[in-house]
């Protein structure tokens, strides 16, 4: 691998092997360059918060996730910080977090409202 320097200096280079072969078009058969373009990774699709009868469908869904898949969960739907998940090191760690903010989401406002409704 390059380093910083190195590759600073890298289409200066190409440049250089460019005007060279234009110039004499037989040095291109001395050359042989291996050029492999890594593959796009297709991005998974985002799970979205909605569009489920209820939080323990959600959840189910969830935990099929791989921990990534559970914390860019968290940063979309804005459950919580970067510095708060930081310290759940474990798949049930972050389910459980997730579980926790969900509930806190869905009971948010509830001291407000009539108990007789």
């Amino acid at each position: 691998m390059l380093n910083k320097s190195k590759s600073r200096e890298l289409p200066e280079i190409l440049r250089y092997l460019a005007d060279r072969i234009e110039r004499n078009p037989e040095l291109m058969e001395n050359i042989h360059i291996d050029v492999k373009i890594k593959e796009k990774k297709e991005a998974p699709d985002k799970i979205k918060i909605t569009g489920y009868r209820d939080d323990a469908d959600l959840l189910r869904v969830l935990k099929r996730q791989n921990m990534a898949n559970l914390r860019s969960f968290i940063r979309d739907n804005r459950l919580g910080r970067e510095s708060n998940i930081a310290g759940l090191k474990t798949r049930a760690e972050l389910l459980e977090y997730i579980e926790r903010r969900l509930n806190e989401r869905h009971h948010r406002g509830d001291s407000f409202t009539d108990k007789n409704e």
